[in-house]
């Protein structure tokens, strides 16, 4: 039989030993674990789909287009003075190798179909008109081959040229000069100059109503 003191020395012995001292310090359960069921990216994982992509809601005002001369065209930026997107989107010029190209966003003038006596038209202007055009003789610069300029032909289907200038001080007299097939005109304003007797004739019309 256990007296009381020898009771008390073993309940001191048996608590002060239990799992719950480590160290000699208390440990009062475990808040916090690997296993407990959360983890720091839990919800913000990398591979989750929060539903917006790059491209959502991108407009073509949203894609980035800095140079001057450039224009966001079916989500892509185009250079804006070609000749397939003259100022705008779809604006096509119908290009020679010296005129109706596309300058500082319209496209410019050019010589059209061939016309001679046949074909019932005495001047440019009306030419032009029954295209849906203007005459382009008086509308583009000096350098351009349309200004003041009516192209007559030996033959009446337009085959050895010349580019004739009806005035050199105005260049839209080229427009309602009355085309004389089948005349002998001198191609200059002075003695002994050559002269020409055309058959047909280009004139120079605009694109898309000048624009």
């Amino acid at each position: 039989m256990f007296d009381r003191t020898t009771l008390a020395i073993s309940l001191t012995v048996v608590l002060g030993c239990g799992p719950g001292r480590a160290g000699g310090e208390e440990t009062v359960g475990d808040v916090s674990s690997p296993d407990d069921g959360m983890s720091p990216d839990d919800g913000m994982s990398p591979d989750d789909d929060d539903g917006m992509s790059p491209d959502d809601g991108m407009s073509d005002d949203d894609v980035p287009c800095n140079h001057t001369d450039n224009m966001v065209c079916d989500g892509q930026c185009v250079y804006g003075l070609s000749n397939d997107n003259c100022g705008k989107c779809g604006h096509e010029c119908d290009a020679r190798s010296d005129d109706g190209h596309c300058e500082e966003g319209r496209c410019t003038a050019r010589f059209t179909g061939c016309i001679n006596a046949d074909s019932g038209f005495v001047t440019c202007s009306e030419y032009c008109a029954s295209i849906g055009e203007l005459c382009g003789s008086a509308t583009e610069h000096e350098q351009h081959s349309c200004h003041g300029a009516v192209y007559i032909f030996q033959s009446a289907g337009c085959a050895f040229s010349y580019r004739y200038v009806v005035d050199t001080e105005d260049p839209s007299a080229a427009c309602d000069w009355p085309i004389p097939f089948g005349e002998t005109i001198n191609l200059f304003d002075e003695p002994n100059s050559p002269t020409f007797t055309p058959a047909g004739a280009r004139c120079c019309c605009t694109q898309h109503g000048g624009e």
